[in-house]
């Protein structure tokens, strides 16, 4: 009887996989897991909650390459269907509440990454997980289903040696069998692909906001100098999004963490970024790689993305858009309107490239790439705000995180929101911005004019060519380095031997970062200023200039690769690539075993 009823539910269910619909309502998690480091897997359970109406016919989830060693439906064995990466059983008879208990083992063939495992550096090992867009079903049974939120509470078993960052306000941390359990608690929905943890060998500096809301910045250990000038903004950023925004920061706490080999920037897990470790930066490498942006960007996230998630793929400007304007704006607030203008006339110049190559696209196409998600985006936002002003344009936003908190919407809902608070039509503005395939940069320009007088300035440069009095006159126009940059990058061809000497008085890293570019091979007449920058308070300043040198200078290469061995320049991993690789084809320069150090120096890096 047991095997007839398998089969027939067997077909059953292949009939039916995902139409779990909206007769069944999944309400919250209780998740444990455990990886293993040796055969970089996952042992875990997961216990769901969950209210069906009458009628339910079917349960799923998605669960990729996994093996299960129980699944309950309230305290049942039940028969179930495990395939192409779905787990479906039939739903219980009776409506009410009900329970799903599910014991697993997984390799996960991505999304989770065992980091620093394999090599000799102690303490540089990391477990970190990354499930960006629908991914999380690679180390928990869960939904590929951005609209499917539930309350995920988390477990995290490890070796006691590690620390574990996740979503949710840390509740427990005690031993347990041998091993240290971390528990994680959230009072508030989410889709699953904001899950997250990560493992490894970290410090912490805490903060509260003004709001009252716990702030947490991770660092790995003896690296406290680099987070404080990481995280330097942080607090700043979240108090002025909090309030720019208008809504409070809807999660318990808020953490972010630097991660080893991370693909992206970052990523906006619920209540806990994880970021690139490049963006731990020293002194010098603040002055190239600043996490502000990124910084921003994510927190905006938790509202534009975690508290209101995109309906589908049509909708991903809610998101990436979003969050890139706010960006922005807590940018202005912290560096300056003027240096973000021109951040935004870059922009502007990249996606007319875009058009003029016949690769625009509109903001409602799913396959649009980061450029026009994020750019076009935030410029579409500029617009709506100066089409509808500052009050309507905040009071709308508000008003449109309060309808669809802890929910889902699309492009539509939000302009129909925008709309009722402001009494006006949207359908031209969703025509010029949103469907278009091109970018509206005859607007763009005359916002930027009306912005920047620099900026206008230079726009009428590039029309009407140098002033008669060539590049001085030009360059004494503004004094703002952006400025001074977009001259050097138009005009270097026209600079003039005496240009050049009046521009290397500038101090301003990007100033001299664009005159190396133009400088490229380099004359003579420029050595000396050159060699200055291999003292430069910038990594890739000092890069670029060995390079330059070396490539243009052939009589005294070893004097300059003995000049940066020393100078603190190997601070940088790029840099000490570039050195090596340079000192391995300096014909007298180092011994053999020298060479062969830079050699095996290069190979494993």
């Amino acid at each position: 009887m047991k095997g007839f009823i398998g089969s027939v539910f067997l077909a059953f269910a292949l009939c039916n996989l995902h139409s779990q619909g909206q007769d069944v309502d999944f309400l919250s998690a209780e998740i444990d897991v455990h990886p293993i480091v040796a055969t970089r897997s996952i042992e875990g359970q997961v216990s769901y909650t969950f209210r069906t109406k009458s009628g339910a016919d079917s349960l799923y989830l998605d669960a990729w390459n996994m093996e299960f060693s129980d699944i309950l439906l309230n305290e049942r064995e039940v028969p179930h269907v495990y395939k192409d990466g779905v787990l479906s059983l039939a739903a219980p008879s009776m409506a009410g509440s009900h329970r799903l208990n599910i014991r697993y083992r997984c390799r996960p063939k991505q999304t989770v990454y065992f980091i620093g495992w394999d090599d000799e550096v102690n303490g540089n090992e990391q477990i970190w997980t990354q499930g960006q867009g629908k991914y999380s079903s690679h180390w928990v049974p869960s939904f590929d289903d951005m609209r499917e939120k539930v309350i995920y509470n988390l477990r995290i078993w490890t070796d006691p040696k590690y620390s574990v960052i996740a979503n949710g306000r840390k509740v427990r941390q005690e031993m347990e069998g041998g091993l240290k359990v971390w528990e994680f608690r959230m009072k508030r929905p989410m889709s699953s692909y904001l899950l997250a943890f990560a493992i490894g060998s970290f410090d912490s500096m805490k903060e509260v906001s003004g709001s009252g809301t716990p702030l947490e910045w991770y660092y790995p250990k003896g690296a406290l100098d680099q987070a404080e000038i990481t995280y330097r903004h942080s607090r700043h950023a979240f108090d002025f999004l909090e309030t720019e925004i208008g809504r409070a920061y809807p999660w318990q706490d808020y953490k972010q963490v630097p991660l080893s080999d991370f693909m992206y920037a970052g990523m906006e897990n619920t209540g806990a970024t994880f970021f690139s470790d490049e963006y731990l930066t020293d002194s010098l490498a603040h002055s190239d790689r600043s996490y502000l942006a990124v910084d921003a960007h994510e927190m905006a996230h938790q509202w534009f993305g975690n508290l209101v998630t995109e309906e589908d793929g049509a909708s991903h400007w809610l998101h990436e858009g979003f969050a890139q304007y706010y960006a922005y704006l807590t940018q202005m607030e912290i560096l300056g309107k003027e240096s973000v203008l021109w951040m935004l006339y870059d922009t502007a110049r990249q996606l007319q490239a875009l058009d003029e190559k016949g690769e625009g696209t509109a903001l409602t196409d799913p396959n649009s790439n980061s450029l026009v998600f994020y750019e076009k985006g935030a410029w579409a936002l500029i617009a709506l705000n100066d089409l509808l002003g500052s009050d309507d344009f905040r009071n709308g936003m508000k008003d449109f995180l309060e309808a669809f908190e802890f929910g889902n919407a699309n492009i539509s809902d939000f302009l129909k929101v925008m709309e009722q608070r402001s009494g006006r039509s949207l359908n031209a503005f969703r025509a010029l911005w949103l469907d278009a395939d091109t970018f509206p940069m005859v607007w763009a320009e005359s916002y930027l004019a009306g912005a920047s007088p620099s900026i206008s300035h230079f726009m009428a440069l590039r029309k009407g060519g140098v002033p008669e009095k060539g590049i001085s006159r030009a360059w004494q126009a503004f004094t703002i380095p952006d400025y001074r940059i977009g001259l050097i990058r138009e005009f270097g061809p026209e600079f003039t031997e005496t240009d050049y000497e009046l521009a290397f008085m500038e101090k301003d890293i990007g100033i001299q970062k664009a005159l190396l570019t133009t400088l490229n091979p380099a004359p003579t007449w420029a050595l000396e200023w050159m060699e200055s920058l291999l003292e430069a308070p910038s990594y890739d300043l000092r890069e670029q200039a060995l390079y330059t040198l070396w490539m243009g200078d052939g009589d005294h290469r070893e004097k300059y690769l003995s000049r940066t061995k020393e100078n603190g320049s190997f601070g940088s991993r790029s840099f000490r690539q570039l050195w090596w690789m340079l000192a391995l084809f300096t014909e007298g320069f180092g011994t053999d075993m020298q060479k062969k150090a830079y050699l095996e120096s290069l190979r494993s890096t």
